[in-house]
């Protein structure tokens, strides 16, 4: 991983990984205290342990919904449909059977990495999910807007690019069950990371406008600014 400089490229997401899992969802009022206990002491350290798990970091609203945003860094796509992954989805905790059923407002989303430009972990994501099928024209764009962005603004560390594959996405295992409702996956998310809130939201509206997406055929973009709250690593672990 290198620092990208002027126009030097660099993966920031997960330490050089190729895929993460984006997760943005609301909690109940009578839950919130539970699924932050549970969220930092078992679901985050579980998620971790997998193998080919790098990195998971929780953030919370400072504008936009829902309330939380769960980014998990990963070493490859293929980590998210192996066999580790699956058998803990199929097998939820039961700490984690009882908080499931206070999320609100979910999206999940199974991502390769696209795009990742810069070095170091922000204080501030700005989150963009939206829908496009213009996957290389929109991966061009963003790759050229973060060039500029991070050449302009020392506020900002990175910018990433991430698409999602649906049908790995969709999958009903027992912990979605468990949640019940309904879980939207956003087709494409734009990540941008930095250090001061003013700035970030800046960037994303005049980096990457409506208009601009608009060209790439996306529809419905849904923003939002998050402060982090937590990050635990593989590392952390002793795994690597």
């Amino acid at each position: 991983m290198a620092y990208i400089g002027k126009g030097g490229k660099g993966a920031v997401i997960g330490k050089g990984g190729k895929g993460a899992v984006a997760i943005w969802n609301g909690i109940t009022d009578a839950g919130r205290g539970e699924f932050l206990a549970w969220h930092n002491r078992e679901h985050i350290l579980e998620r971790v342990g997998i193998p080919g798990f790098h990195r998971g970091r929780r953030y919370s609203a400072l504008e936009g919904d829902p309330e939380f945003f769960t980014l998990y860094d990963v070493a490859d796509v293929d980590v998210l449909s192996g066999a580790d992954y699956l058998a803990r989805l199929a097998a939820p905790t039961p700490w984690t059977r009882r908080v499931m059923p206070a999320f609100t407002d979910m999206a999940r989303a199974l991502t390769r990495v696209v795009v990742s430009r810069g070095l170091g972990e922000g204080g501030v994501l700005a989150t963009l999910r939206f829908e496009t099928h213009d996957e290389a024209g929109l991966a061009a764009s963003v790759e050229a807007a973060a060039g500029r962005v991070l050449e302009a603004h020392p506020e900002i560390v990175g910018v990433h690019l991430c698409c999602a594959d649906v049908a790995a996405s969709s999958v009903e295992t027992a912990e979605r069950k468990a949640r019940g409702g309904t879980t939207d996956v956003p087709r494409t998310i734009i990540l941008i990371e930095g250090t001061d809130p003013a700035v970030v939201r800046q960037v994303g509206e005049a980096a990457f406008p409506d208009a601009l997406l608009a060209r790439h055929g996306a529809t419905g973009c849904l923003r939002g600014l998050y402060r982090h709250e937590i990050s635990i690593s593989g590392q952390e672990l002793g795994r690597f």
